[in-house]
This record gives structure tokens, C-alpha cells and sequence, in this order.
């Protein structure tokens, strides 16, 4: 290849690169990395992933013997901030941990991933590449754990570009620096040229704050070396000879691997004039159209409820009317909304408007979405509003009708305030359809009630046992996935035995519960106190350290065969206990799922490559996220409240063609002591194990149950039969 300068390409550089219409691989990183011979880069948290992200275009790059300077972040947690503060550990220590754990090559089993990182390898062995870690402080100078607020400052994808005439290019982009695909890794990148007038004060910006990053000259971030051992660790990967890595060819494989995904990706994407809806899907779109649009849809997660909606809509439209139309789709948070937005783009013809209003958006795009319900969408094209309900009292529709209300979630808007919110602003929308695989509310009845008073009944009705049982469509896998269920039982510590005796008495003797009661801990309509005392007792139940023993077992059973599983945690301290147990167990081949990780795409992404094989998470997969393929799960802490683990339980048994049965392991802790009291809180537990049985191809685990079902005096028959009478 001929190496030119970056001003003779000028032409083929564009200023702005988005990844829907750009290849930014192709078009922008190996054309201007192969004609460069310095590179200075900010990327993501390290690990093994994060550096084969970084490394495009770097065999040509390598060619030219260009050197490079890279920075990455180290995500610190709270223990480790905390270890620092108390004088227990040297940054430098916390650093070389974390690098350590967050490099695996060899549990990498993609070889492009396995050898863009040998590249990088060979660069510091050979002195042609210096990384550097960055870790974000406040004001005060105090070292901060990472979150998407913390590191808010710290622009982690931007980088510069120099070739042998001293011709530069900034570049600064958005989205996560992913590597399950080569061609969606960036979302946007904006370039900045030298030698472009027009641009001088940019460029000059993005090059300056790179410097001050690069010496450490910045308040809130700290750039640490990179640690001796992980440097060796690394070298260790290094190929013998330049020769070695230009063989290996990266660009052209990653190109290659590129044009596969999009051919995947068209294949796969959601065409709603050639897609076969599934059996299910078809009878649910016809009683959804029987009934004139209106009611709930309860279908089981995991069974396409979105889809199915895409298609009532689709029918909707050719009897009412192709265009003009004003959907809305109502959705508890952000996140869920984001998805729909993905899937009505895919699902809606050319020149259809697709808007996502939530706490999140910018001011630009608050002002088009008010600019386009002021003018209105016009007769040639419909208009698809997503909006959480948090937002929905602010939101000014501008006199315009709604045509067709989706209420994604629908157990959500139960409360006496969310549907006052619905009533308020929506009126009788004539078509309104609630979507949820649970819709009536557990041990609120009259939330149930709301709920049905607007929407209407219940109109389509698709179980998980259902689901297990029929074909897609004819000669394909099963539409859920069947499971094998293994409890575990543990018992309280003597102090968390006292705990919850204590909350017991509370809950009895002051609130006036009885003790036989299933109410549990996650009711929204119960008094503020009774829902308080009974939150502490579960806390206790699901927190218990007794717990991770039975994890710790779990994984020596079965860590080899355990593949993309999730750990369900109740809390970060019980998590960051969980990391301990992964520790001791070896295992480093796991991310974290939390409200306060920064990057949670990227480890759905790590997962979803396998890079990782658990996923610990807290309350943040429980509905709404697409996860990638799942095998497993581990059921550490678990709400009293069926709807959560029952729409947990879903995620993990969504289907596709030679899946393996799925395992799910669930811990449970329970009291030594017999007394009557606890009853109703036992009950509640075994009534989650029965449900998880009724389904799965382990009808023995009930007699993990026995022994502590006869002390409370629970029969197996009473248990089905409040199962049968749930909703």
C-alpha cells in the first residue's frame, strides 16, 4: 500500500460520520490510519475488548512504523475507592488489579478480537505504543467510583491522527466503543483538519485537551503509567515479527466481517412486508383486530410482543388509513423507549416520523418534537411519539387526537397517579391497546382494576407453558425455551434470624398483617409503614451470607458447563461480595449490569461476544433490555413479587434454533426456628419455587421443599391453588 499524505485525501474525509448511512471502518479508520504515522487515542474502560476496538486500521498503521499513545479508563468501584481513602492500597495497586482482571485474552475465543490485541501487543514490546490510565477525581481531588455522572466530563472516544508531513486530524465520536461489530462500533464521529480554516479553533480545542490528558494536566482526571506487570502480560501476546501481524491481513477480515454482518443485519431486521409473523403472533394480531384495537395483550416474555403490535398496526392501517396517522407509545423509561424507536424504524415505511421525548433528550430535539405536533405530520406520513410517562404531564400534543395508544409495560400505570396522568391527558383514545407479559398487578386488585377500566379486558392471553409447547411456525424450535430448575436452600445466620423475627413482630402486632398473609414487599398501594418493615425482612432474607456459599457451590458444580449467565444480585454490597466469590473461584470472565455502570451496552456487547460469560446484575434486566443469548441464570436475591421473576424467568428463554435447555438455579434462605409468624413470609417464597417448577422439566427439585414446607403446615395443594388463581 502507498503511504500518501492525509491533504491528498482530503476530499475522501468528511467532516461527520454517523454509522446508520457511513462505513466509518472502511471510509474513515483504515483510509486515514493507513496513511498516518502518529496516533493519539482516548478510548474506553480497559480490557482485552476495549484494545481491539482501539486497534483499527493498525496493521497498515504498523507498516508505516507509526507510534501510539493511548489512554483508557480504569472503572473503579466503591470498594476500591474506599480501599485507597483508608490508606489499604496504593492507586497504582487498585490500577494494576483491575488492568489484570480485565485482561483475557485467552478467554477471547473470536480470533480477529485475539489478533488486533497481538498487534498492540508487538507495538509496546517494540516501543511503538505507551498507554496510559485515567481515573476521574471531584473537585476536592478524592478519587471517584464510575458512573455514567462521574465520568461525564471524561470524553472517552476522541483521538489525533499525524502523518509523515505533519498534517493532523482531530476526531471525536459518540456511542460505545464496541467489538461484537465492525461497522456499528461508533454512532457518530465529527473530524477536525489542520489545515481547514474554517475549523482551526476545533481542532485546536480536541488537540489541546488530548495534551492536557496525555501530561496530566487536568483537575478531574488523574493519568497514571501503565503498570509494569500488565505491560509484560501483554508483551507476553506479542507475535515474533512485523511481518507475522501484516500477514494476518486485520483490515481486509475486518472489512470482510463487516459485509457479513450486514448482510445478517438486513436479513434479520424487521421488513413488515416480507417478515412471516410466528403462529402465535398471527392469531394475537386477528383477536387484537376483532376487538376493534382496544384491550390488553398478555403474552409471555419472550414471545414477541413488540413484533406482535408492529403487525396489529401494520392491519390497522390498511383498514383506517396507510398515513396521517398519530401513534403513541406510552413507556414507564427511557431505556424501553429507546428500543421501540429502534424497532418502529425498522418496522415503518420511508418518510414516517419517529420521536423519543424523555429526561434525556436534548433541547434540539425537544424543540423539533414540539415544532412537528404544532404543524402536524401532514396526510403522506404517520407519526410514531415514544414517551415515558414521567413525561407525560408536559407534553403538549398541541390539540392533535391520538389515533392508536401503545402502553408498553402496562402493569406499570396501575397507581391512582398514573392513571389519573393517562385519564388527564388522553382522554378515550379509541384505540388503545396495554401490552405486558404480566398486567394485573399481584395483591393489588384494585390497581388491576385502573388498569382494565381504560384499557379494557384482557384479549389475547399467551402463557409460558403455551410458548414451550408450539412451533414458531411449522418445523421451527419451540417459541420459548424449556428449562431445568435447581433450587438451593440455606439457612438465616443466628443475627439475620433475630432480624427478621424482630420485623415479624412489627408487621403483626403494629400494621395488623397477618402472619398467614402472601402480601409482599413490593405492593405499591400499602401503607408507607407496612410496605417499609416488610422491604427490611426481605432485605435480610435476600441478602444473606449463607448465600454465597450456595453461589460459591454452584459454580464449582457447574462453571464449566455455565455459559452467558446472569446473577441476579439484590444490592452493590451484596455484588461486590459476589466479585469476592467470583475471585476465589478464578473466574474473571464477567461483567457488571447496574444502574451506575457507565457503559452498559458495552457488556451486554462483551456478553454478547463472549468475552464475558456472566453478566452480575441489579434490578436493571428485569424488563425492557434486550438481552443477547442466555443460557443461565442464578437467582441470588429475588423479589416476593411474581412479576419480577416471572418476567426475569421470560428473558432468559427467549428461543432461537439449537439453543441448549436453559438451567436456572435459584437460592433460597429461610429461618431455622418454626415459629407461626413466619408462615405468610415462607409461603410466599415456595409459591415462586412451585411456579418455576409448574414449568420446568424438574418436577423432583419440590423435594428440596419438604422438610420446611411441613414445619409451616403448607400443603403442595395449596400452593397450586393460589397459583391457579393468579392472574
Amino acid at each position: 500500500m502507498v503511504v500518501i499524505s492525509l491533504k491528498e485525501i482530503d476530499d475522501q474525509i468528511k467532516d461527520y460520520y454517523e454509522s446508520d448511512s457511513d462505513n466509518i471502518l472502511r471510509d474513515f479508520y483504515i483510509k486515514v490510519i493507513s496513511n498516518s504515522v502518529y496516533y493519539r487515542r482516548v478510548t474506553g474502560p480497559f480490557s482485552s475488548t476495549i484494545l481491539a476496538g482501539a486497534a483499527k486500521g493498525i496493521s497498515n498503521f504498523i507498516k508505516n512504523d507509526g507510534e501510539m499513545e493511548l489512554i483508557c479508563w480504569a472503572t473503579l468501584s466503591e470498594k476500591d475507592v474506599n480501599a485507597i481513602e483508608m490508606g489499604e492500597k496504593k492507586p497504582q495497586k487498585v490500577i494494576e488489579d483491575f488492568s489484570l482482571n480485565n485482561l483475557t485474552l485467552e478467554k477471547i475465543e473470536d480470533k480477529l478480537i485475539q489478533d488486533h490485541i497481538k498487534a498492540l501487543s508487538w507495538m509496546v514490546a517494540n516501543g511503538n505504543l505507551e498507554i496510559k490510565i485515567a481515573v476521574k477525581k471531584d473537585e476536592n481531588g478524592n478519587y471517584l467510583p464510575s458512573s455514567k455522572e462521574t465520568l461525564g466530563e471524561f470524553h472517552p472516544k476522541s483521538g489525533l491522527l499525524r502523518d509523515r508531513e505533519g498534517n493532523e486530524i482531530c476526531f471525536s465520536g459518540s456511542g460505545n466503543e464496541s467489538i461484537s461489530g465492525w461497522k456499528y462500533n461508533i454512532e457518530s464521529l465529527h473530524t477536525f483538519k489542520s489545515w481547514e480554516e474554517g475549523v482551526k479553533s476545533h481542532f485546536k480545542s480536541e488537540k489541546n485537551t488530548l495534551e492536557k490528558f496525555w501530561k496530566n494536566r487536568t483537575n478531574k482526571v488523574e493519568i497514571f503509567d501503565f503498570p509494569k506487570a500488565i505491560k509484560e502480560k501483554l508483551i507476553n501476546y506479542s507475535p515474533k515479527s512485523k511481518e507475522e501481524i501484516i500477514e494476518r491481513d486485520l483490515e481486509r477480515r475486518a472489512l470482510k466481517r463487516m459485509k457479513k454482518q450486514e448482510k445478517k443485519k438486513e436479513k434479520e431486521e424487521f421488513d413488515s412486508d416480507s417478515l412471516e409473523p410466528w403462529k402465535p403472533q398471527k392469531r394475537a394480531v386477528d383477536n387484537i383486530a376483532d376487538e376493534d384495537y382496544k384491550g390488553i395483550v398478555k403474552m409471555a416474555t419472550g414471545t414477541g410482543k413488540t413484533l406482535t403490535i408492529l403487525f396489529a398496526l401494520k392491519k390497522f392501517f390498511k383498514e383506517y388509513g396507510r398515513f396521517g396517522n398519530n401513534v403513541l407509545i406510552l413507556v414507564p423509561e427511557k431505556e424501553i423507549g429507546r428500543q421501540w424507536v429502534e424497532s418502529i424504524k425498522k418496522f415503518s415505511k420511508s418518510g414516517d416520523l419517529i420521536y423519543r421525548y424523555d429526561s434525556s433528550i436534548s433541547s434540539t430535539d425537544r424543540k423539533r418534537v414540539k415544532r412537528i405536533w404544532r404543524e402536524g405530520c401532514g396526510s403522506s406520513k404517520n407519526l410514531f411519539q415514544v414517551l415515558t410517562i414521567q413525561s407525560l404531564d408536559n407534553f403538549d400534543f398541541y390539540g392533535k387526537d391520538i389515533d392508536f395508544l401503545i402502553a408498553d409495560e402496562v402493569h406499570s400505570y396501575g397507581t391512582e397517579n398514573y392513571m389519573r396522568k393517562i385519564k388527564d391527558n388522553l382522554g378515550s383514545v379509541p384505540h388503545r391497546i396495554g401490552l405486558s407479559a404480566t398486567p394485573e398487578r399481584y395483591y393489588d386488585k384494585e390497581g388491576t382494576k385502573r388498569i382494565k377500566k381504560y384499557f379494557g379486558p384482557i384479549i389475547v392471553n399467551y402463557g409460558i407453558k403455551e410458548a414451550q409447547a408450539e412451533e414458531k411456525n411449522e418445523g421451527n424450535e419451540s417459541v420459548l425455551a424449556d428449562y431445568y430448575y435447581y433450587p438451593y436452600v440455606v439457612s438465616l445466620t443466628s443475627d439475620e434470624e433475630e432480624k427478621v423475627l424482630s420485623l415479624s413482630k412489627k408487621v403483626g402486632r403494629n400494621l395488623a398483617i397477618n402472619a398467614d398473609s402472601e402480601i409482599t414487599e413490593d405492593v405499591d398501594e400499602m401503607p408507607q409503614d407496612a410496605q417499609r418493615l416488610l422491604q427490611k425482612r426481605a432485605e435480610v432474607l435476600k441478602r444473606s451470607k449463607n448465600k454465597l456459599q450456595a453461589l460459591e457451590d454452584i459454580l464449582r458444580e457447574n462453571d464449566d458447563s455455565l455459559n452467558r449467565c446472569i446473577v441476579y444480585c439484590q444490592d452493590h454490597n451484596q455484588l461486590e461480595e459476589v466479585k469476592k466469590v467470583f475471585e476465589r473461584m478464578g473466574i474473571t470472565s464477567y461483567g457488571t449490569y447496574t444502574s451506575k455502570v457507565y457503559d452498559r451496552d458495552q457488556i451486554l456487547d462483551l456478553f454478547e461476544s463472549k468475552a464475558n460469560r456472566y453478566i452480575l446484575s441489579i434490578h436493571c434486566l428485569d424488563q425492557g433490555v434486550d438481552i443477547p443469548e442466555c443460557h443461565s441464570a442464578i437467582f441470588l436475591a429475588s423479589s416476593g413479587n411474581p412479576r419480577e421473576y416471572v418476567q426475569r424467568r421470560g428473558r432468559i428463554l427467549r428461543n432461537y434454533e439449537g439453543k441448549p435447555i436453559v438451567k436456572i438455579f435459584d437460592i433460597f434462605a429461610f429461618p431455622s426456628d418454626s415459629n407461626d409468624i413466619y408462615r405468610g413470609m415462607i409461603k410466599t417464597r415456595l409459591l415462586r419455587a412451585w411456579e418455576f417448577i409448574r414449568c420446568s422439566g424438574s418436577p423432583e427439585a419440590k423435594n428440596k421443599f419438604d422438610t420446611i414446607r411441613r414445619k409451616f403446615g403448607i400443603e403442595e395443594k395449596e400452593l397450586k391453588e393460589t397459583i391457579k388463581e393468579w392472574p
